[in-house]
């Protein structure tokens, strides 16, 4: 699969590009079904640290998908991890950008 993460400075020219990629994303033309992302505004402190990150995932082995061109088009990233790897390698990527003192918490469901 390809997939990773993108990250730029948090900026109103950002905020505008962001939000025109994920409407363009949304589009039911533009539709497909190999493509998953996501979109944080993200607050790091100490710093602080102000920053807009996508996590792009294609299932299929297709470096740069066209789908999401609107994103990776947008100029001036400050980090970028997206690379053709498997589902192992993103899983642990992603586990490892948590706060040291993340806890995952179990929703029991009550049978009738």
């Amino acid at each position: 699969m390809w997939g990773g993460g993108l990250s730029f400075n948090y900026t109103p020219e950002v905020l505008d590009a962001q939000a025109k990629a994920f409407s363009s994303f949304m589009e039911p033309e533009n539709f497909d079904d190999a493509a998953d992302m996501g979109v944080a505004l993200v607050f790091q402190n100490p710093g602080p640290v102000y920053a807009v990150g996508n996590s792009l995932f294609y299932v299929k082995p297709v470096a740069n998908p066209p789908v999401y061109l609107p994103f990776t088009s947008i100029p001036n990233p400050i980090g970028t991890s997206l690379r053709l790897t498997n589902v192992s390698d993103l899983a642990i990527e992603a586990g490892g950008t948590l706060p040291p003192d993340t806890r995952r918490f179990v929703v029991e469901t009550l049978a009738d």
